[in-house]
């Protein structure tokens, strides 16, 4: 047996790539979204799917975010003051 398919969902609507009929990847398939469990679709969260959520530490996000919104867009405010709005949930990528 071959390691399972993968594809990141969101990436491909978001990036207005044809959203894939889904029976058609071979078994095992293997999903990812950044998206929270409370935003999936009930129809995934009533199916007999397994769920794996993989969570980060909010420091490790925080920083992390921060340097890359500094370093690859210009668009960091001062640590103390994105760390603030990180803490208010404000995020150019949504709540933490």
């Amino acid at each position: 047996m071959g390691a399972p398919q993968r594809l990141h969902i969101a990436f491909s609507i978001y990036n207005r790539i044809e959203v894939p009929y889904l029976n058609s990847f071979e078994s095992p398939r293997l999903f990812s979204t950044h998206l929270s469990y409370a935003l999936l679709p009930t129809s995934v969260q009533d199916s007999a799917c397994k769920i794996v959520y993989v969570c980060r530490n909010p420091k490790d996000t925080f920083v992390s975010l921060w340097h890359f919104l500094n370093r690859v867009h210009s668009m960091a405010d001062p640590l103390e003051e994105d760390f603030d709005k990180f803490c208010r949930g404000v995020s150019p990528f949504g709540p933490y």
